[in-house]
């Protein structure tokens, strides 16, 4: 491509950074703007005065013989230096949890500037990126061109450990103690249940003495002689194996994703990075385990990459429940990313609350209120828990104040009185306070309802008995409510000792019933992942149901 610098056309600069398996994605994205912009010209950039591993700007050329028209000349950036600064965009990946769109619209010159490590930031030319990272057979050594030939003959595993530079104070932080023993273990306990437990193993690593010191590894060859120029020749080597693990580490990354094996598995850690999450980089095929081995699942995935359209608000089959998951799976994770996904959804929440919204307690404000009570009596979230929940509050005292004109009591009576029986069970209430004595008289109010005949005939007995059992022990009103736990066990079609059975059962019968859900809420989704949790969660979110 012409590099005239005195008549320019559009041109779009990608800035080199880092190691081989970074300036492969500079590449991949070069080749994915080009052409989605075929009226721009485009260069990558290697700016040797950068701060950074510039050693490595040539690996590109001299192991996938990239041709040098691919790379802006330095006339050209000279020149671009001199244009008025109205005409250049600058498009900074400022982590690599927070991609950039790139528009190119509107300037003469767009200079993109991030690591781009996601196969989505070349989704459109996947088959041209595969076919300019061949690799050469010609520039293999001697056991490696060895090793090759068996490879093609094998369904071995490739496992890559990365310590290295990894080790150093400056880079620990991001990166140490992400891919440990248990999850390479688990990794390969994986693969091995899934593929075969007799599949050769081979080892790739920069640290081949701690991988035999520390993994432990029974019939595995470590690959311990491409060192220096050479250390490319691992990334081929992985790629000709059948099934790929992987470290935190872009060279592996490409090393399993040039693996063409239809069939692969492919497992690599949840997160490359201690200091964020970025869900985007591995292909949604790829199965991704935490550090201690756990799997991660399709539903976490799926939130962080904001795959599930969540249309519900509420507790039972909306975002209530996925709420009140999320803040258990931050707590066990000790991973705030989850709570801030939480977090975000209680904003989203509480600004569609109005007068419209239905007060019942599988999808509406009952239910969601409780949700906020269980979670604040739990140490989930913090702050004055009356000025959290205000709005509610005042919109169940203004329902009440109506004399129950024009509320649908049968769907909605109970949710109000379970309701209140979280709000005056909270280890911190002040019986003092106004908000206190308001919430009282609403229950009062409420169980004076509970002895209306005709409203008695449309309840189920089951759940009537089963809140006023719950509310006797807060032993609030206890006259009253052992009066109607009497009158409700009277009129029942069974005997009392039956009744108070199947009612203690009601929490226990939702619970099996979240297996069938598939909705996100707690009765769905999210309720199984719950279940799949418990009892790590350490504290009961059953009660919610």
């Amino acid at each position: 491509m012409p590099q005239n610098a005195s008549n320019l056309k559009p041109t779009f600069i990608i800035m080199m950074q880092g190691r081989l398996g970074n300036l492969m994605f500079d590449y991949a994205l070069l080749l994915s703007m080009r052409s989605k912009y075929p009226e721009h010209e485009g260069f990558l950039y290697r700016d040797k005065d950068a701060p950074g591993k510039t050693g490595y700007f040539y690996e590109l050329e001299n192991i996938f013989n990239i041709p040098a028209s691919d790379f802006a000349s330095e006339e050209l950036m000279t020149h671009i230096k001199s244009l008025p600064p109205s005409l250049i965009q600058y498009v900074w990946e400022k982590d690599f949890a927070c991609r950039p769109s790139i528009s190119l619209d509107g300037f003469l010159v767009t200079i993109c500037i991030g690591y781009w490590q996601t196969e989505t930031s070349f989704d459109n030319v996947k088959p041209k990126v595969r076919k300019a990272f061949s690799f050469n057979s010609n520039l293999l050594n001697g056991p490696t061109r060895q090793l090759a030939e068996k490879l093609k003959l094998q369904k071995a595993i490739a496992l890559h450990v990365r310590r290295g530079d990894y080790l150093d104070s400056s880079h620990a932080d991001m990166f140490i103690n992400i891919c440990t023993v248990d999850y390479y273990r688990e990794a390969l306990i994986m693969i091995r249940n899934h593929a075969g437990n007799n599949l050769p193993l081979y080892c790739f690593s920069d640290d081949p003495d701690w991988v035999k010191s520390n993994l432990h590894l029974e019939n595995c060859v470590v690959v311990d002689w491409n060192h220096g120029d050479d250390s490319w020749q691992d990334m081929y080597l992985m790629s000709l194996c059948r099934h790929n693990i992987i470290a935190n580490s872009t060279f592996s990354w490409w090393g399993a994703w040039l693996n063409g094996s239809r069939d692969k598995i492919v497992i690599a850690p949840y997160r490359c990075f201690n200091t964020m999450l970025t869900p985007e980089i591995h292909p949604d095929e790829w199965i991704t385990i935490y550090p201690k081995g756990y799997v991660k699942n399709d539903f976490v995935s799926s939130l962080e990459k904001n795959k599930i359209s969540i249309e519900q608000n509420g507790l039972f089959y909306g975002k209530m429940g996925v709420v009140v998951f999320l803040f258990h799976y931050a707590f066990i994770r000790q991973d705030g990313f989850y709570e801030n996904i939480a977090i975000n959804l209680i904003s989203e929440i509480f600004s569609q609350v109005n007068l419209q919204t239905s007060i019942d307690y599988a999808n509406g404000l009952s239910g969601i209120g409780n949700a906020i009570e269980y979670l604040y009596q739990n140490d989930f979230i913090s702050g004055d828990i009356n000025e959290i929940l205000c709005d509610f509050d005042l919109l169940f005292d203004d329902i009440l104040a109506q004399e129950h004109n024009g509320v649908d009591w049968e769907s909605n009576l109970l949710g109000l009185v379970r309701y209140y029986r979280f709000r005056l069970s909270g280890k911190y209430i002040d019986p003092k306070n106004e908000r206190t004595k308001k919430n009282k008289l609403n229950l009062f109010y409420l169980l004076n309802l509970l002895k209306n005949k005709r409203l008695a005939s449309l309840l189920n007995n089951e759940d009537i008995i089963s809140e006023l059992y719950e509310l006797s022990f807060l032993k609030l009103y206890p006259l009253q409510v052992n009066k109607l736990l009497g009158y409700y066990l009277f009129f029942s079609e069974y005997a009392g000792d039956a009744l108070m059975q199947k009612a203690a059962k009601i929490n226990q019968e939702r619970y099996s019933a979240i297996k069938l859900g598939e909705t996100p809420g707690l009765m769905g989704m999210a309720g199984k992942e719950l279940m799949r949790l418990s009892p790590e969660s350490k504290v009961s979110w059953i009660k919610l149901l």
